[in-house]
Order: structure tokens, then C-alpha cells, then sequence
């Protein structure tokens, strides 16, 4: 955790992906910067409704090739 609940839920899991995709010369749609793209809600990682949202944010722009990172099971996942 980076802080509070507040702090962690809005940077916490930014942070990370920026940090594991420059590792991994990955482009990230997690991450933080002075603007967030329209219909970026990629916040509050911990709560029910996150994967829901990427799902959303994913289809809308028509991304494809997505791969996410379990940190908690340290497991990657692809999604064409």
C-alpha cells in the first residue's frame, strides 16, 4: 500500500504497471500522468467492479493483444 485507501486507489496499481512495463518495454493502459485519456476509470483496483471497467475501457477503444499481470499469484495472462 502507498498511504491511505484514497492514495493506494488511485496510484497504487498505476504505479506498478508503469514500473513492470518499462521492465518489460510493455505498453501499459494502467499509469498516471497530468491527463487520463476520455473514459479512463482505471482506479480503485481493489474493488469488485475494476476488472469490469478495464473490460469496458478495453472494448470501447477496440485494444487488442492485452496481457495483464496477477501480482498476487505472479502469473501473466493473455487476452487476443
Amino acid at each position: 500500500m502507498y498511504g491511505d485507501a484514497g492514495t493506494d486507489g488511485v496510484y497504487g496499481n498505476n504505479v506498478d504497471a508503469m514500473i513492470i512495463a518499462e521492465y518489460f518495454r510493455l505498453p501499459t493502459i494502467n499509469g498516471t500522468d497530468s491527463f487520463m485519456p476520455p473514459g479512463w476509470n482505471l482506479n480503485g483496483y481493489r474493488y469488485p467492479d475494476y476488472k469490469n471497467k478495464i473490460d469496458e475501457y478495453i472494448n470501447k477503444n477496440n485494444i487488442k493483444n492485452i496481457c495483464s499481470l496477477d501480482l498476487y499469484r505472479m502469473v501473466w495472462k493473455n487476452t487476443p
